[in-house]
């Protein structure tokens, strides 16, 4: 399990630097692929937990926080798209229009899926679109590279420190391995 943790960090970590060092459409680019990955990955959790999430509309909302984000930061962007917020109107209307089909759909979760849906649009999308304006402070570069840093770093050390000494399970019908300590 290691070596493919090694191989992965091997090729991931200087395209991600990368991307942030170089920012703009490169860092954008970067963010949208690492949180389309984590919303299907969050999708299907949820689906093995037995729910029916709305994966693909999901996704999509993820992708427009992202768009709207990029569209509000970058020069570039608002000159081939315009300045305009169409971003924030189609995420509403599908908010309600996602709200009436869900209501009109006759599993006895619908409400808990519909919900997961939008926790996982939220979660993901909005939080992570906030990287791109964090990398468009005036210290963005410095500011995301610390961030970086340090969730791999803290990362890093859960890994070794549970593998090494944890002894009580955390989550393990998602991550087998995961343990409190």
């Amino acid at each position: 399990m290691l070596r493919y943790r090694l191989a992965s960090a091997f090729v991931l970590i200087p395209i991600v630097l990368g991307s942030v060092y170089f920012g703009g459409l490169a860092f954008f680019a970067t963010i949208a692929v690492a949180l389309l990955l984590a919303g299907y990955e969050f999708f299907d959790m949820t689906c093995r937990a037995g729910y029916h999430p709305m994966t693909l509309l999901g996704l999509a909302l993820i992708a427009l926080f992202l768009f709207d984000t990029f569209a509000h930061t970058d020069s570039t962007f608002k000159a081939i798209f315009g300045p305009e917020s169409w971003q924030r109107e189609i995420m509403t209307a599908a908010l309600f229009l996602s709200l009436i089909f869900a209501v009109f759909w006759h599993d006895a979760d619908w409400l808990t899926s519909w919900a997961l849906t939008f926790a996982g649009v939220l979660y993901i999308g909005l939080l992570g679109a906030s990287a791109i304006l964090v990398r468009n402070l005036p210290n963005g570069l410095v500011w995301t590279a610390i961030a970086l840093v340090t969730v791999w770093a803290t990362d890093t050390g859960a890994y070794f420190v549970g593998t090494r000494i944890g002894r009580h399970g955390f989550f393990t019908s998602i991550s087998p391995k995961k343990t409190w300590e």
